[in-house]
């Protein structure tokens, strides 16, 4: 064979390899978002289920924790991504405090639960 038909078929593979490569990690990039998604869904709902039994099973340390626990997820997570929308992710919000300001309330901890309502009517407002 020629060396510059050699050459050639060098070139073209090189290119090829390269966009294959380059085609196999935007696919998987690809995959792996709805996957992310998924992962991050799976778990605020697993959180929901944990915080709610905690707030009607467990004593108030670790009914709190549980509930705070959900508030940093909820909080950190885009609302546009994790909810139908910032309304639903207000009042997801708002109820979580609400159920703090109670736990409050029944501890006796009565300046506690005055901040925890006040955030709880906030959400409350922003989630009409």
């Amino acid at each position: 064979m020629n060396k510059r038909i050699i050459g050639r078929l060098l070139i073209v593979s090189a290119y090829l390899a390269v966009g294959f490569v380059a085609g196999c990690v935007a696919g998987a990039n690809f995959i792996a978002r709805p996957q992310q998604f998924l992962r991050e869904m799976g778990d605020l709902g697993l959180l929901h289920e944990y915080a709610q039994i905690q707030y009607r099973e467990a004593e108030y340390r670790e009914a709190r924790a549980a509930q705070e626990k959900l508030l940093w997820l909820l909080e950190r997570a885009p609302s546009d991504q994790l909810f139908p929308g910032p309304r639903v992710s207000a009042f997801d919000k708002a109820l979580t405090w609400g159920r703090i300001a109670m736990l409050d309330e029944r501890a006796g901890e009565s300046g506690n639960a005055e901040s925890s309502w006040s955030k709880a009517e906030r959400f409350a407002r922003s989630a009409r």
